[in-house]
């Protein structure tokens, strides 16, 4: 028996260009007319790679408060990872230099770039699980926007504050 070919590898797991496998075949899925279309082998290697990659950024559809804890355990995760990197002299790898902004500073473009596009993807071809991951990453994506809009106002207001005189009027 002859093994399946194997799915093209896309060079950079999840986070490079993420919808391209399900993208790629979601328009062979389903016909015009909504009736299914069976998949081919390679059609269905690219579906279980999705499924994989879906799977593996599953807690950004969870629910908020669930969404929010796992990110900040990968985050504590990235800089515990990043304190041994530095012990060892080694450069810090992206996202685990404490000293920067981590994985909950990122989440909104990691929506927008990784999340989203795999999701709608992803609901493209099962629009009936597709749709509930869909709400759920907007309720997610939704509070990191708050969060970050709520922070660069704080940081606005404090750059205010370091821009006036010691007799407390503004600088000129």
């Amino acid at each position: 028996r002859a093994e399946p070919p194997a799915p093209p590898h896309n060079g950079g797991g999840a986070a490079a260009h993420p919808d391209t496998s399900i993208s790629r075949i979601a328009s062979n899925v389903y016909s015009e007319a909504g009736s299914e279309k069976k998949l081919d082998t390679v059609g269905t290697s690219l579906m279980l790679c999705g499924a994989i990659k879906i799977c593996d950024i599953g807690h950004s559809y969870a629910d908020v408060h669930v969404h929010v804890r796992w990110s900040e355990l990968l985050e504590e995760e990235l800089y515990k990872q990043g304190d041994l990197e530095m012990s060892l002299g080694l450069p810090l790898s992206y996202l685990m230099d404490r000293s920067k902004a981590g994985v909950t500073k990122s989440q909104v473009g990691f929506f927008d770039f990784v999340v989203r596009p795999l999701a709608m993807a992803w609901a493209s071809c099962f629009p009936e699980c597709g749709n509930v991951l869909l709400s759920r990453l907007e309720a997610n994506l939704q509070h990191w926007q708050t969060l970050s809009r709520s922070e660069s106002c704080t940081r606005t207001e404090s750059n205010n504050n370091f821009s006036r005189t010691e007799s407390g009027g503004p600088a000129r």
